[in-house]
């Protein structure tokens, strides 16, 4: 009802210096307490898929970042920071999360080895990536689902008798 929705933050990080823009799906007071949350969508609701996402999709640095953002704009972190899960299935249902202080601690320390390996990035104006050499690598289907196959098609080819050796 008071909050204010999509939200465009933009600061200067004070150590790196570098210019940051964060967005926040909502970010309101309670008893003069401010604290944020971002709407995300997933296929399965339960504790542990959430917590999995979460970390899976880096929404703690995220938090981390737009905490941050939010310090630097309010002069202090949100109270509270967290998320709204919608399912992506019917019956839509969703769920309501506040983020626990070590994960906010966590995604603060993410966000900032992130800034530190950024700024050190554009000062040596070098960018490494998984493939340093560039070009491109081989990659298949998992083993398990290649040697699934074999198996399959050596039976069809009535060269394969369930045996492993």
């Amino acid at each position: 009802k008071n909050g204010m929705n999509e939200i465009a933050g933009f600061y200067t990080d004070e150590k790196t210096l570098l210019k940051c823009k964060f967005k926040a799906d909502l970010i309101s007071h309670l008893n003069g307490e401010s604290f944020y949350v971002d709407f995300k969508t997933t296929n399965n609701l339960s504790d542990w898929s959430i917590r999995n996402t979460i970390k899976n999709f880096s929404y703690a640095t995220q938090l981390g970042f737009t905490a941050e953002g939010i310090k630097n704009i309010e002069g202090v972190y949100p109270k509270y920071c967290g998320w709204v899960f919608l399912g992506t299935t019917a019956p839509f249902e969703m769920k309501c999360y506040f983020a626990e202080a070590p994960t906010i601690d966590y995604g603060i320390h993410k966000y900032r080895k992130n800034m530190d390996l950024l700024s050190e990035c554009l000062k040596r104006n070098h960018f490494p990536s998984y493939q340093e050499g560039g070009g491109f690598d081989l990659i298949g289907l998992p083993e398990y689902v290649t040697r699934e196959a074999a198996e399959e098609i050596l039976t069809e080819q009535g060269e394969y008798d369930g045996s492993d050796e």
